[in-house]
């Protein structure tokens, strides 16, 4: 039987190991290679990012005194040698994938200095777009989980500035309608990433690349939910057939599409927890939007009785959330998926 971290704690639980000797017990078991891996890791990704807020802080602060050739000379021979470093290193191995975040980041600074040198009348959404589609094959070719987060974070950039200064502005969506589809790119990268790891790409496979999207796309989709119910009153939602109801009940199937595939399908507690967490809040604040239209808070006697039976509410949520919780981690546990 191999003895690891759990096991030490389960003999710390039982009193059969002495308080003085648990540290002990735990460097015993440490995989230590593992350690020194995260560690080059670690190390890797705070030169990368202090090189690159190093660039970018250098053209901010000299820009006056730059002339345009070598603004351009400067960045885009950077991109060369970070392209040519993560051939020389495989594009697939952390310092190479750490040379094509670089070139990633490099090629998303060339573009606003285009844009600010030749006063281009393009729109901001319309560079982030173009960022993402010019770094593409970079991330396709890195197979790094690190670097799809990058482009992913341009690709919803681009995606959130189009809705705020195209589709939103023009009328073509509501500011609902709007948040619920920024909040389907997340679930399509939840999706995708599933399927990734089914075809066994072990680069995809860490649990924040899981948990991340997860928690963007409820907390998104739970803003709008939560918005809807103190913004928007019955006779609205009756009259404009277009009103945003889409908020809550997008909320309310993520939640219980979320909360099935995790718990039977792909078991992980963490995203459970993030599912049970956001569905306690909105439990909450749909109480306090019915003490408000039943009772009141704005006298004396109402706001008491509503504040009282709001503390009552909160805490039955809340034990009930820590219970359903806790039984889920035990039968997890007991399925090997703890």
């Amino acid at each position: 039987m191999s003895i690891g971290r759990l096991e030490i704690d389960a003999l710390r639980r039982a009193g059969v190991l002495p308080a003085g000797r648990y540290a002990q017990a735990l460097a015993l078991v440490r995989d230590d290679q593992a350690w020194a891996r995260w560690a080059r890791h670690a190390l890797l990704a705070l030169r990368l990012g202090h090189l690159l807020a190093g660039i970018v802080f250098f053209f901010a602060y000299n820009w006056a005194d730059l002339p345009d050739l070598g603004k351009f000379a400067t960045i885009e021979l950077g991109i060369v040698i970070a392209a040519g470093a993560a051939l020389w290193r495989g594009a697939d191995r952390p310092e190479g994938a750490a040379a094509l975040i670089g070139a990633t980041v490099l090629t998303g600074v060339l573009l606003a200095v285009i844009g600010q040198v030749y006063h281009s009348r393009a729109e901001a959404w319309q560079f982030f777009a173009l960022w993402a589609g010019l770094t593409l094959p970079w991330a396709l070719a890195s197979r790094n989980a690190a670097h799809w987060l990058v482009w992913l974070v341009v690709l919803h950039l681009a995606a959130i500035m189009h809705v705020g200064q195209v589709l939103v502005p023009h009328g073509r969506l509501s500011d609902y309608e709007a948040l619920v589809g920024l909040c389907l790119l997340p679930l399509l990268v939840l999706l995708l990433r599933e399927v990734v790891v089914d075809r066994r790409q072990g680069w995809a496979g860490a649990r924040w690349t899981r948990l991340l999207p997860a928690i963007v796309a409820l907390g998104g989709l739970f803003v709008g939910a939560v918005t809807f119910l103190f913004d928007v009153a019955l006779r609205e939602i009756l009259d404009d057939p277009r009103n945003p109801a889409l908020a809550p009940v997008a909320f309310l199937v993520a939640v219980a599409g979320m909360g099935a595939v995790y718990r039977f399908a792909r078991p992980d507690l963490a995203v459970l927890a993030a599912v049970i967490g956001f569905t306690a809040l909105f439990l909450i604040a749909a109480a306090v939007r019915l003490l408000a239209e039943g009772i009141g808070f704005d006298e004396t006697e109402p706001l008491l009785s509503s504040l009282a039976l709001l503390v009552l509410w909160s805490i039955a949520v809340v034990a009930g959330t820590a219970r359903t919780l806790d039984s889920l981690r035990r039968r997890l546990k007991a399925l090997g998926h703890g």
